[in-house]
Order: C-alpha cells, then structure tokens, then sequence
C-alpha cells in the first residue's frame, strides 16, 4: 500500500504502480486509447503508456482485445500492408540535428479559417509539431520556424521538405541563409521524408475519428493531439519523443489529478 492505493512493485524497478480494480480498467483503457491524449493508436502503444502507470493481471490481452474490438480505428486507418516506402538509413545522433517538414492537405475549412497543417519531425527524436494554416506560403512556415520553433528549442542544423515551391522560394532559402542552416530537397520517391509521411497518416486517422461529426473544429484540439503522438513510446527508440528531446515525459491530466507521478520509490 502506498498512500491508500494498492501497487504493484516488481524487483530492480524504481516505480511501482497502481493495481487497477476491475471497474476502473475500461475506463483506463478508454483513456489512453479512445481520448485525444489516446490518438487511437494501436495496441502496442496503448499499452505501453498503461504499463507505465497501472498493472492488472492479464493486461496485455485485456488491452490488445480492447484495442482490436474499437470501433473506430478498423474505419479511419488505411491497411496495415500499406506501402509508405523505406526509411532513409541515415541516422541522426542528437535532437535538433535534422527537422523534417510537410503539410496535411486539403482539409476542410475550419470555422478559423485553416484548411491545411503544417507538420514537423525532430529526425532523431521522433518530437512532433502540428501547425493549422490558413494558407500555404512561405511567409507563414518561416515565421512559424522562427517564433514557435527556434527561438523555444534552438535551430535544427537541417531542414528536409519535398519540392514544394514553398519551400523552395526566395523568402525560405534566405531564412535558411540567415539562420545558418542547410536545406535539402528531397525527389518523390526519395526515403527520407517518410518521416512526416508516416505522421500525416495517422493524423489523417485520428482527424476522421475525432472531427467525422464537426468537421469545421478539427483545429481546436490538435494541440491536444500532438501532446498524445509525443507521449506515445515507440519500439525503435524505446522511449517516447518527449522523453528523447525534452528530457522528460510530458504531464497528462489524468496523472495530475490521480497524483501518479508521485509514487516513486526511494
């Protein structure tokens, strides 16, 4: 027992956690799978972020079982042999070494005025950023990059994007120029931008779950989304992109109002 609450601790582990009674695991499930800290990704990940807070015998069938029975994801995802090409085999070594870029496009318009996002990957990292606009030009990604991106979390030594005409005008390479960072353009066939491809996939998939019935909002709660991708654990790195680029796993309400991030072991 620890402050009132049943918890598992297994040997040469430093966090114990909380034994979830058998009422509460839907709920759990339905938490960090099906809300927008969920992003409704898939079974190995949704249990992966359960894992580190919760134990119940059984859990990865219950988890996987529940994952399989949504409702949802069978409707919103493209299939699983789906080809997005071969990932590039270069490797970054550190955060803020190579930042790939794309947008999500055509959207509808948002009672904002966005119909397009602009998304970013941290190469190494896996560290996400998710930007609605409300038009494709050069003059909005490069202030983006410099007010939201670099003057938070230093400049990126590289920028990859495709041969969009956005990312190839005068206004972008003078900002490249003027930051001192190296700009590559990438062919349409090219591996590396699959990055960001990947992303809009599931971003494509979480906008259908969430937004299908008020589609003019899908704007509102992408904060929210990209939150729930950067807290996600990914098997290739072992670690989730928050932990790799900040340093640390990013606070979710849940975890606040129960007080989980307390109960570590001396």
């Amino acid at each position: 027992m620890e402050k009132g609450l049943l918890v598992y601790h297994p040997a040469r582990v430093r966090k114990s956690r909380v034994f979830l009674p058998q009422v509460l695991r839907s709920m759990i499930c339905n938490y960090f799978h099906d809300s927008m800290f969920g992003v409704h990704l898939g079974a190995t990940k949704s249990l992966n972020r359960i894992f580190k807070e919760f134990f119940w015998p059984k859990m990865r069938s219950y988890v996987r079982e529940y994952v399989t029975n949504c409702e949802f994801c069978p409707r919103a995802k493209p299939p699983s042999n789906t080809r997005v090409g071969l990932y590039s085999a270069e490797t970054d070594s550190r955060p803020m070494q190579r930042l790939f870029m794309d947008f999500l496009r055509p959207l509808i318009r948002t009672r904002n005025g966005n119909k397009l996002i602009l998304a970013m990957v941290d190469g190494f990292s896996k560290f996400v950023w998710l930007f609605p606009l409300r038009d494709m030009t050069s003059k909005s990604v490069v202030k983006i990059l410099i007010h939201q991106v670099f003057a938070q979390h230093s400049i990126q030594e590289c920028i990859i994007t495709d041969n969009a005409t956005v990312f190839n005008s005068k206004i972008f390479n003078d900002m490249c120029f003027q930051w001192g960072i190296r700009h590559v353009n990438t062919s349409p066939y090219y591996p590396q931008p699959n990055l960001v491809e990947r992303l809009n996939r599931n971003l494509k998939s979480a906008l259908i779950v969430f937004h299908h019935d008020h589609q003019l909002a899908w704007d509102k709660q992408l904060h929210t989304l990209q939150m729930g991708v950067n807290s996600t654990f990914h098997e290739a790195t072992k670690s989730t992109p928050a932990e790799l680029f900040l340093g640390r796993s990013l606070n979710h309400p849940l975890q606040l109002q129960w007080k989980l991030k307390l109960r570590w072991s001396p």
